[in-house]
């Protein structure tokens, strides 16, 4: 069934198939571009975490590894482990299933867009994400793109079931999407929930029914593998501003619109909606009862998953919600539809967004590296400034990092500092506390100290940090300690922290 009763004024010649393969082609083409552009910047702390647990040397050392050191169920470290095994530990090895994943969770938002809003209109949930902020997850080896790859396949696969009810590779399909879900990252199971609301809203005959039932609901035995989990999260505390609220809830939508341009492109085309109803008096509300409900229940996830996560003082992060933000640009190209409701419209728009794309994610990184003096390496840029003083990281993260980058001249002398009251004093947080046993698992160089026994053994020493940083807490407490800190200037560093200090400690 149609999304729209309106019928579409179209290009005949775009609704070929061949015309629209050729055109999904063109996309490919962008995507591939888009990717070569993106793979190149440095892996950062998630990653490392995924990539020194993907190459650990057993299986059951990697499954200890996994529950001890990350919070999120095996689905994206298998693939992971499979593909350094065949490309390397390198940026593209491990980063490769997430390429992928999100290359096939794009296709098949297009095949849902162009069943429910015509073939004119069916690559702009696409474009907008890949517009968005939210196209770093393609290629970030971290569950996200595997979520949405698993969500495409159940929303897809859904409404095919809801149309045919005894299409068993449909039925096949909402199953591998449920079990996705529950075994690429703990809250993608939420994303169940629009699903199973729909399923409750559909009356069709008991045995369709129960086959549904099935598909969505048997794959949640998976569930059982995040038994693990909950005492490592539990005893993690986040600072104040990572923290979930409401506020963060709605601050996803605005993150997703992803600029001027955007909300310019919706303010032009509400202008549109309003003219069309005022001179056709055209339906608002041409949804199915079962897509507006579906839709609804997704955009209202991230507020649910806030209030839970409230009650615990638990962190939120926009990625625990990217599904909502793909439902969020269905939704959007919809307005667009209904706002213009013709092939050439929605052609323009199309050529439009694919314009801002490249001229923000092509043209702009390609003409800064041609003009750029070209940064040194980070070994030596940290070397050269009194390579004879110790260099203290401030954050665990950027600790982690330039074990990954940096070589001897620098690992030799680098330190992360640990002090459990400071920690909770300042920064609000505990989150890491345990560093050194990740340095022993993971095999990390560095010297991981007390802070009371480091101060004691040097009186003057580097730090490389981040003033008010949420989940920081030594500069604050080397300050408290009236220590003497001069800045030396930033740097142009692949970390978190760029700008490096110089301490003296007084008797």
């Amino acid at each position: 069934m149609s999304t729209f009763q309106a019928p579409e004024r179209s290009l005949p010649s775009f609704r070929s198939k061949a015309g629209i393969w050729l055109f999904w082609l063109g996309l490919t083409v962008l995507y591939l571009t888009l990717i070569y552009r993106q793979v190149q910047r440095p892996i950062w702390y998630d990653e490392l975490i995924t990539l020194f647990i993907a190459r650990a040397p057993g299986i059951s050392h990697f499954f200890h590894l996994l529950y001890k050191w990350d919070l999120t169920p095996p689905a994206l470290h298998l693939l992971a482990r499979a593909s350094i095994a065949i490309f390397g530990a390198n940026r593209v090895g491990v980063r490769l299933p997430s390429i992928l994943a999100f290359y096939l969770a794009s296709l098949l938002s297009f095949i849902y867009a162009k069943r429910k809003l015509g073939p004119s209109y069916a690559a702009m949930p696409v474009l907008l994400l890949w517009y968005s902020p939210f196209f770093q997850y393609a290629t970030e080896a971290r569950p996200y793109a595997l979520v949405l790859l698993s969500f495409s396949t159940l929303l897809l696969s859904w409404d095919s079931v809801i149309n045919a009810p005894e299409d068993r590779r449909s039925l096949g399909g909402v199953a591998i999407g449920s079990a996705g879900l529950v075994l690429s990252q703990v809250f993608a199971v939420l994303s169940l929930l629009p699903f199973l609301v729909d399923t409750v809203t559909w009356s069709k005959p008991r045995k369709s029914a129960f086959r549904l039932w099935a598909a969505l609901l048997l794959p949640l035995i998976g569930v059982a593998c995040y038994v693990p989990f909950f005492g490592g999260y539990e005893s993690l505390f986040f600072p104040v501003r990572f923290q979930a609220s409401l506020r963060k809830a709605a601050a996803l939508f605005w993150h997703a619109l992803s600029g001027l341009p955007i909300l310019i492109l919706l303010a032009v085309s509400l202008i549109a909606l309003l003219w069309r109803v005022r001179t056709t008096g055209i339906k608002l509300f041409a949804f199915r009862r079962i897509d507006v409900f579906l839709f609804a229940t997704l955009l209202s996830l991230p507020f649910v998953l806030n209030f839970v996560l409230s009650l615990r003082h638990g962190a939120f992060w926009d990625r625990y919600c990217i599904t909502t933000v793909l439902g969020f640009y269905i939704v959007l190209a919809a307005f667009l539809k209904l706002s213009w409701n013709s092939a050439w419209a929605g052609c323009l728009i199309t050529a439009a967004l694919s314009l801002l794309i490249l001229s923000n994610r092509v043209s702009h990184p390609v003409y800064d590296n041609l003009t750029a003096a070209g940064p040194s390496s980070p070994s030596r840029a940290l070397a050269e400034v009194d390579p004879a003083l110790p260099l203290v990281a401030a954050s665990g993260l950027t600790f982690v990092e330039m074990n990954h980058d940096e070589d001897r001249s620098v690992l030799s002398r680098l330190y992360y500092l640990t002090d459990p009251d400071a920690s909770v004093r300042y920064a609000h947080t505990n989150l890491f506390e345990s560093l050194d046993s990740l340095r022993r698992d993971f095999g990390l160089s560095g010297v991981v100290e007390p802070y009371s026994m480091f101060i004691r053994q040097h009186s003057r020493f580097l730090v490389l940090g981040t003033v008010g940083y949420p989940e920081d807490w030594l500069l604050d407490k080397l300050a408290a300690d009236h220590a003497k800190i001069s800045r030396i200037g930033s740097y142009d560093l692949p970390y978190k922290d760029t700008t490096l200090y110089t301490v003296t400690i007084t008797p």
